[in-house]
C-alpha cells in the first residue's frame, strides 16, 4: 500500500508570499552573519577578544553568527519544503500549519501544538 505525503492548504498567492518573506530573511540573516564574523574577526585580528572591556562584544559577535547560521538552516529547509510540496505540514503531527503561523515565522516546520 503506498501513501502519499500530506499536502498543505495553501493557495499559490499565500505560497508566493511566503517564498518572499523567506528570501528575505535569508537576506537579512547573511547580512546580520557577516556583520558578526567580521566583528569576530577584527577583535581576534586586533587581539582585542580577549581584553575584558570587550568580552560582551565577542560574546554578542558569536551568538550573531550561531543564531543567524541556525535561522539560515531553518529558512533552506524552508525553501527546499516549497520546493518539494511539503512545506505548510507539520513535521510531526503531519497537519496542515495554519497560515497565519507561517506568516509569522515562515521557516517553522512545527504547527503550534507540536513546537
Amino acid at each position: 500500500m503506498t501513501t502519499t505525503a500530506p499536502k498543505a492548504t495553501l493557495t499559490a498567492d499565500e505560497r508566493a508570499t511566503l517564498r518572499a518573506a523567506l528570501e528575505t530573511l535569508r537576506v537579512e540573516n547573511l547580512a546580520d552573519l557577516e556583520a558578526a564574523t567580521t566583528t569576530r574577526e577584527t577583535l581576534v585580528a586586533d587581539r582585542t577578544a580577549i581584553e575584558p572591556s570587550l568580552h560582551e562584544v565577542m560574546t554578542n559577535a558569536e551568538y550573531m553568527i550561531e543564531d543567524a547560521t541556525r535561522i539560515l538552516g531553518l529558512i533552506d529547509a524552508a525553501l527546499l519544503r516549497l520546493d518539494d510540496g511539503t512545506f505548510g505540514v507539520c513535521a510531526t503531527c503531519h497537519k496542515p500549519i495554519p497560515y497565519e503561523r507561517l506568516e509569522l515565522r515562515p521557516y517553522g516546520a512545527l504547527c503550534v501544538q507540536c513546537s
